[in-house]
Parts: C-alpha cells; structure tokens; sequence
C-alpha cells in the first residue's frame, strides 16, 4: 500500500475528527463544518461522538488543529502539511 493511501484511509479521518471536534467546541453547527471539511453531516457526528478517527495525536499537532479550527476556511495545503507529518511520525 502507498503511503498516501494509508494517509487517506488512517490519517485524514483523524485530522477531520479533531477538527470537527475543536469546530463543534468553538460552537460551529454540524451543517457548518461538513461544508469546510468536504463531507456530510453524518460524518462529522459520527467524528464528534467518537465512532470515527481513533487515534492519539501530538500536543503540536493538537496545536496545529486548533489553528486550523479557528478559521474560518480551510487550506487544503495546511490538512496536506499536518497530514505529512503525522503519516510520517506513525512510519507507515
């Protein structure tokens, strides 16, 4: 399997569970945040009840998804840079 296959089916869902949770927290609808994360509304309450996305991220990478939370669109190179770092950190 190629690293960015492993990427997109283990890391993405994480980073779009940590993102829909810190977006939820910062009191962003569910409708809101399956728009900025390109996909449904279903996704992101099955991210935010915890059914999806199970793993344990750095505290910077926790610092990172905040910063990415706080605004309000999404860089595709951002998710790209933070999903680099963490398929590399897990050596895939």
């Amino acid at each position: 399997m190629f690293k960015c296959e492993v990427s997109a089916r283990k890391v993405l869902p994480i980073i779009r569970k940590e993102l829909a949770v810190a977006m939820k927290a910062r009191g962003k609808k569910t409708g809101e945040i399956a728009k900025l994360l390109d996909t449904t509304p279903a996704a992101i309450s099955q991210y935010i009840s915890g059914k999806r996305g199970h793993f344990s991220l750095s505290k910077s990478e926790l610092k990172k998804i905040c910063k990415i939370a706080d605004k309000s669109k999404i860089k595709q190179k951002e998710i790209c840079e933070l999903c680099k770092e963490i398929t590399n950190r897990i050596k895939v």
